[in-house]
This record gives structure tokens, C-alpha cells and sequence, in this order.
């Protein structure tokens, strides 16, 4: 697992949660912040990193609710400066 996915997912987990664009279980930061790392790291190339992104989200157990649709999640990217 990378530096870099850990702190992208870090990161966006955290954003999301902090603009209301994301519900977790309680306590369930963490894991849903290893979940999408790790998820980022198995997906194959070829889909876009809000394809990945969302589908890591989506998949994640702890994940109760997500608000934020594709538009969302690619500005949320930019604006933290997460692309390179």
C-alpha cells in the first residue's frame, strides 16, 4: 500500500465527512479510509479515479450513506489538490 493512497484516502474520507457528503458507522473512519486504499490499489487501470473512488465507497461496509454524486467528488479532488 502506498503513502500516497493512504493520504488521498485520508484525505477525501475526511473532507467528505466534514461537508456532510459522507455517513460512516461510528467509529468507522479508519476502516473506511483502508477499505478505499485498499480498494484504489486493486482496481484495475482503465476506469477514472472518481469511478474507483466512488465504487470503493459504495462497496465499503462501514459506509452507511454517500451524498456526494461524481461532479462532487472530482471537484472535491481538485480543489484539495489531490491530483497529480
Amino acid at each position: 500500500m502506498s503513502d500516497f493512497l493512504i493520504g488521498f484516502s485520508v484525505r477525501v474520507v475526511h473532507e467528505l465527512l466534514q461537508q456532510g457528503l459522507l455517513e460512516v458507522a461510528p467509529d468507522g473512519e479508519r476502516a473506511v479510509v483502508q477499505f478505499v486504499a485498499d480498494h484504489l490499489a486493486a482496481s484495475k487501470p482503465g476506469q477514472s479515479l472518481v469511478s474507483r473512488l466512488v465504487d470503493g465507497l459504495v462497496r465499503c461496509p462501514q459506509v452507511e450513506e454517500l451524498f456526494a454524486d461524481d461532479e462532487a467528488l472530482k471537484s472535491l479532488i481538485q480543489d484539495q489538490g489531490l491530483t497529480h
